[in-house]
């Protein structure tokens, strides 16, 4: 069946529409693939570069603090998920993020791309260098998948227009097909045009509303969608443009993090003159950035003597004799002479002259002590020393080691220490000698030779780069100490197991204490250890001892004295204590050390010699040592002194009546009622004889003399013991009389023992005169 003009023109057209579009779509697709691909490319290819700049100087230092900042920091920029920084050596220095199963799986496969559940990964392997040596390498993974499905998306709705397009292109050719003639010559040209992406009038043809003139539209709307996309293109390019704005400001961060290195960094151009350094140099040199920028670095800083070998250093530099580094020595502000090792590098112009020259400085001062340190130790006469290299190759030795290697000092310099050892001496010192390579880290090991023991301290010393350099071997004979250390052990054993000790800090929190001390009281270690002392603190034991205690031993004095404590199971013991304050080096107390010895029979002996044994008082023979004591200590303090007597009312006519045991119960009975008035420190009660009862008090007023008084009679009344034949009342009473001085008015009134005794003898028989069941109190004048 043969077609008409008009359908063959529309089929031609379509057809030649649909491959014409498809051409400019297929233009614009590679085109917009190529340059999104290029774009990502060339995102990765900066982020790299940059990295490389960020941490040359900090791994030419071996700085890996700063390394390690700037690791993270440059991890912030979007993309980057993970990264890896080997040194020269093949060893990992630096990580980040590379413990995540996804990123590490990438890591250990190497794979440069990968796409892993709908997530797009591409990793960089990037090699460090300066001046074309290689220092390190950067490994670092960045997710794409945003950008890739910008461009997929980018695609779809590309496609999607291209469709309507041709659908729309079959509408208006079968509709004007017949009047394409001359516009369609006119409307083919401009597509030409604008095929070739330049912006045209497209002219109006035909009539309005016709096909011709809905053609004409139809070349504006692709005209104007192409537009759009050269915009959108346009749009990621701008992005683009952000993101090295971005990657800019994070380059001005990290030279910021540069400038408060360490080292001291300066860059020279090609006459030695200073044009840019650190915060550091400012700080080791005392001038400021100012005083420095445009001077000559020798003429400033180096001493005349050196000067002509700084240039030559200098001249060979700019002449492009790189790697280079050296040491020299620089006057600082304060006139003061600093050695420095320097490390240079270059920085070149678009023809590959060298402009700049960069110096990274280290001050060796600390170094130089130390190999001068080392120096005066190989002097040592009694440590033996040797300075040997990775390999074992003998650097210096001091004449006590060749003495033990049998060998002269000259003769061993420069030989393999394995040598001049036994095979498993030498076996023994490579194990720790590999250990202290893997950790960079001093180690230590003894060693028994013959009869001897020794310990051997190795040290590791580093090079200006933070390698590895030499191995110091100090080593001294233990034999003797290993001996006094068993003998101290020993002892310690012996005085742990036999000696009351405890430790506590400064709060009297129990920190240690002796096997013994744990025996006497009861206790575990670990019941004391962390308690206070109130654990075994004894409830006949005046607070008054404690509060003196704490403020001999705060002031950093010994305290001495005899405590009664309680042990676990509740029974009492006596220690003799000495407390004595432990200082830290600036003369701080940290804690208290108590020793304490057990005198627990010694009490009971003399318990037994000043106490009553039927009322458990004391008796009269203490009441006499007590006295004068008591006197004194009142007389101090500034207060009252009081002596009581009392005496059981009728008590002869009670035995008469009832008996003497039960005359000694009631005895007994009153001694319990003292006991239990007179619990205040400084209070004591005494059985003086027969019926007849004494106490020692003392008091801030002369009111608090009578309460005192009037309590213990009160308090025996109270126990209601029956005695029909006493004439004051039908149960047991006493009389009581008390004298007192008021040293808080008058210190010098006379205090003699004996006129005490005899006026609160009278005061007492005139309580009886009164009717008994009396007190009667009076001042001693």
């Amino acid at each position: 069946m043969k077609l008409s003009f008009k359908y063959r023109f529309i089929l031609s057209f379509v057809t030649i529409e649909a491959i014409f579009i498809s051409l400019i779509v297929s233009f614009n697709f590679s085109t917009l693939d190529y340059l999104s691909k290029s774009l990502i490319k060339d995102k990765i290819e900066a982020s790299s570069r940059l990295f490389t700049e960020l941490v040359k100087t900090p791994l030419v230092v071996y700085d890996l603090a700063t390394l390690d900042n700037a690791v993270e920091s440059f991890a912030e920029i979007k993309d980057i998920v993970a990264v890896k920084i080997f040194d020269g050596q093949g060893r990992l220095i630096s990580h980040l993020h590379d413990d995540i199963p996804t990123y590490k799986h990438i890591f250990r496969n190497n794979i440069s791309n990968i796409e892993i559940d709908d997530r797009t990964f591409r990793l960089d392997n990037l090699p460090i260098k300066i001046n074309e040596k290689n220092i390190g390498t950067a490994k670092i993974i960045f997710e794409v998948t945003d950008s890739i499905e910008a461009i997929e998306n980018n695609r779809n709705l590309t496609f999607f227009l291209v469709f309507i397009e041709i659908l729309l292109s079959m509408i208006i050719a079968y509709v004007v097909g017949h009047r394409l003639t001359r516009s369609l010559n006119i409307l083919t040209a401009s597509a030409e045009k604008i095929a070739q992406d330049d912006q045209i009038i497209i002219p109006n043809v035909g009539r309005k509303g016709d096909e011709i003139y809905i053609l004409s539209n139809t070349l504006h709307i692709m005209q104007q969608r192409i537009a759009e996309r050269n915009g959108n293109l346009k749009e990621l390019l701008n992005k683009v443009q952000d993101s090295s704005a971005l990657l800019q400001k994070e380059r001005d961060f990290h030279m910021a993090l540069l400038d408060h290195a360490g080292s001291i960094i300066i860059v020279m151009n090609t006459k030695g003159e200073i044009v840019l350094s650190n915060k550091a140099v400012q700080d080791l040199t005392g001038y400021t950035q100012k005083e420095i920028e445009g001077k000559v670095a020798w003429e400033m800083f180096i001493p005349q003597d050196i000067r002509p070998k700084v240039k030559e250093v200098f001249n060979n530099l700019v002449a492009g004799d790189f790697p280079n580094s050296h040491e020299n020595v620089w006057i600082v502000k304060d006139g003061a002479h600093v050695p420095f090792a320097w490390s240079n590098s270059c920085l070149t112009d678009e023809n590959g002259d060298i402009e700049y020259i960069i110096a990274v400085g280290i001050d060796m001062t600390e170094r130089n002590k130390r190999e001068q340190t080392i120096k005066a130790l190989l002097n040592s006469p009694v440590v033996s020393i040797i300075l040997i290299t990775i390999n074992e190759t003998i650097v210096e030795i001091n004449e006590i080691a060749a003495k033990r290697l049998k060998n002269t000092v000259e003769s061993l310099k420069g030989k393999k220490l394995f040598d001049y050892t036994s095979d498993k001496s030498s076996l023994i010192r490579g194990e720790y000698i590999n250990k202290l390579i893997v950790t960079k880290k001093p180690v230590m090991y003894e060693e028994k030779l013959e009869e001897n023991t020794f310990k051997n301290h190795l040290y590791p010393i580093f090079d200006n780069d933070g390698n590895l350099e030499q191995i110091s071997i100090f080593s001294h004979d233990v034999t003797i100490v290993k001996k006094a250390q068993k003998e101290l052990d020993k002892y310690i054993k012996l005085v742990d197991e036999n000696v009351l000790i405890s430790h506590t800090d400064v709060k009297g929190i129990t920190t240690s204490v002796s096997k013994a001390f744990c025996k006497i009281t009861g206790y575990s270690a670990k019941e004391l250890i962390g308690k206070e002392y109130n654990i075994i603190r004894h409830p006949d034991m005046p607070a008054s001892i404690y509060e003196n205690m704490w403020s001999t031993i705060q002031q950093g004095k010994v305290w001495r004295g005899e405590i009664k404590n309680k042990s676990k199971d509740g029974m009492a013991y006596w220690v003799e204590t000495n407390i004595y304050p432990d200082f830290d080096e600036e003369g701080d107390i940290i804690g208290y050390n108590a020793i304490r010895q057990d005198i627990t029979n010694k009490k009971l002996i003399e318990e037994l010699s000043i106490t009553d044994p039927l009322t458990k008082l004391y008796n009269r023979r203490y009441f006499d040592d007590i006295f004068d004591k008591e006197i004194k200590r009142v007389k101090r303090d500034k207060k009252i002194f009081c002596l009581l007597f009392l005496d059981v009312d009728s008590f002869k006519m009670y035995n008469d009546t009832y008996g003497h045991q039960m005359g000694d119960d009631v005895l007994i009975s009153i001694g319990r009622v003292l006991k239990e008035d007179m619990r205040r420190s400084g209070d004591y009660a005494f059985r003086i004889g027969g019926e007849e009862f004494g106490a020692i008090y003392s008091v801030e007023d002369e009111k608090s003399v009578y309460d005192i008084a009037e309590k213990i009679r009160g308090s025996i009344e109270s126990e209601n013991i029956e005695h029909k034949a006493n004439t004051a009342a039908p149960h047991v009473t006493v009389s009581i009389g008390v004298v007192f001085i008021d040293f808080g008015k008058n210190k010098n009134t006379v205090s003699d023992k004996t006129a005490f005794y005899k006026h609160v003898d009278e005061l007492l028989y005139r309580a009886k005169a009164k009717g008994k069941n009396n007190v009667v109190i009076e001042e001693m004048i």
